[in-house]
């Protein structure tokens, strides 16, 4: 009785290490993805997601324009092409506290890349500095 217990206790153990170890490594690639995300310059032709907390009508999945800009309810156009991701969530957490909202909490995720953000890995490769073309608004 006591050899089975103590099999039955090293599978357990077993099992949960497994268990630990899926959990720890698929938390890496996302950490880094949310990493490469903030650190992304937007662009012209990347179509991104912008989620207003518990404000459904003001959320929006829209491409930026050739000019760098996005026009989003209540605050109508404005420009996020070379803004960094964090930038462009501030920029906005900004413009819909100005008249809007009282501490508005926004996220902003690129969910399509233009065509020659891809590496011939067809991995997206972040860039640090962005070579689109933007003007104010």
């Amino acid at each position: 009785m006591t050899q089975q217990t103590s099999l039955s206790v090293l599978r357990s153990s077993f099992l949960f290490l497994c268990i630990a170890l899926v959990a720890v490594l698929s938390l890496a690639p996302e950490s880094r993805a949310q990493e490469a995300d903030s650190n992304y310059r937007l662009c012209a032709n990347d179509l991104i997601e912008i989620r207003v907390f518990q404000e459904p009508d003001l959320d929006s999945r829209v491409r930026i324009g050739g000019d760098g800009s996005v026009t989003l309810p209540l605050v109508g156009a404005v420009a996020l092409g070379g803004k960094t991701v964090n930038e462009a969530a501030d920029y906005l957490r900004q413009k819909y506290d100005e008249r809007f909202l009282v501490n508005p909490q926004l996220t902003v995720t690129v969910t399509d890349f233009p065509r020659s953000a891809l590496r011939s890995s067809a991995r997206f490769r972040p860039r640090a500095r962005t070579r689109c073309r933007t003007t104010s608004l």
